[in-house]
């Protein structure tokens, strides 16, 4: 019996072989980017709140400015 043990597996307390499966990176699969694709998405209510309060008022603001440029009696 050899010392060394094979990368990928590790010896168990009685001495026997078992493959390791810890090296598995379950961080780098497909689901990884559904997660953070959704969690960019789903914001909380209050966040989302603010940012449409910002956007109407900046919305507003550009029209106001157009319309005082462009203004036409």
């Amino acid at each position: 019996m050899s010392g060394q043990v094979p990368a990928g597996y590790y010896r168990d307390a009685e001495g026997s072989l078992k493959h390791d499966r810890r090296k598995v990176d379950r961080r780098r699969g497909p689901r990884a980017d559904a997660d953070a694709e959704r969690r960019g998405f789903s914001r909380r209510a209050a966040d989302r709140e603010f940012i449409e309060r910002e956007h109407h008022s900046m919305i507003e603001e550009a029209l106001t400015e157009f319309a005082a440029e462009h203004e036409m009696f």
